[in-house]
């Protein structure tokens, strides 16, 4: 079973997890407050792609909090990280498409 283990991490999680929860982390604000940084992105990224980012993490985030092979952790952990993204899309105005 050990081998299975995401090895130093300091968390008990599979190995397929680890991703997951580094994402989790950098979503919360692990590398930093500004929604760039929040979804790996550069900071110059136009307010267009973060807002597309943020709802593919979004949905990524919600499906993981609906899959009910999920034990309680983990769905857990998807409400709050899915709520933080939601604020990063509050922050994020909407474009609307240009008029022809």
């Amino acid at each position: 079973m050990a081998g299975e283990r995401g090895g130093g991490q300091g968390v008990g999680v599979a190995r397929g997890e680890v991703g997951e929860v580094e994402d989790a982390r950098r979503l919360l604000g692990g590398d930093g407050p500004f929604a760039p940084a929040r979804l790996g992105a550069p900071p110059d990224l136009p307010e267009a792609d973060v807002r597309g980012l943020a709802l593919d993490a979004l949905t990524r985030w919600r499906r993981a909090g609906e899959d009910p092979r999920a034990d309680r952790a983990r769905t857990d952990l998807a409400r709050v990280v899915a709520r933080s993204v939601e604020g990063i899309l509050a922050a994020v105005p909407a474009t609307e498409p240009a008029l022809p």
